[in-house]
């Protein structure tokens, strides 16, 4: 999964658009694997190699068009709604853009739980107590309003006093 956030993170900017990066190395990576395999290794054959790019390409098509629109939230609404949002104590930000300056590969997800609840969570890397750490955000929806439900930091349950210190943080950040 790690690898999977990298990938898709280094082909999309912040606004969920294609990067120029990524659509280089689409553009390069069939080309530097069609040297590697036909050029650098002898026992391979001109159709091993065309296969080996076909391949690759068309996982890089899937991923584009497939997964990348669902592991940014694109798909939810509650996703989008969150992401826009900002909090009464930064007006300034939206929690898109507080969340993004501050996690390292943050992926927003949403659904409804089996009781009814709405929510929607975001993943991603941050640094505490100078170590990294897998954090995870949860926000509860319901029509008229939102609020920060739960803070875990490598799956431990973080009280309400990290929870807001963190958001504050996150807003501090440029």
């Amino acid at each position: 999964m790690k690898y999977f956030i990298k990938l898709y993170s280094f082909f999309v900017n912040d606004e969920g658009k294609l990067n120029w990066k990524g659509g280089f190395v689409i553009l390069a990576f069939p080309v530097w694997l069609w040297v590697d395999l036909i050029w650098l290794e002898p026992d391979n054959t001109w159709q091993e190699g065309i296969d080996e790019i076909k391949e690759f390409t068309s996982s890089i098509v899937w991923l584009v068009e497939s997964e990348l629109p669902k592991s940014l939230g694109l798909s939810n609404p509650n996703v989008k709604r969150i992401k826009s949002s900002t909090l009464s104590s930064c007006p300034n930000k939206t929690l898109e853009r507080m969340i993004n300056g501050f996690m390292a590969y943050p992926i927003w997800t949403g659904g409804e739980s089996e009781e009814g609840n709405i929510f929607v969570n975001v993943k991603g890397g941050i640094i505490f107590q100078e170590k990294e750490v897998d954090a995870a955000l949860q926000f509860s929806v319901n029509k008229d309003n939102f609020r920060v439900r739960a803070l875990e930091f490598n799956e431990i349950p973080q009280n309400q006093l990290m929870i807001t210190s963190l958001l504050i943080k996150m807003c501090e950040v440029q």
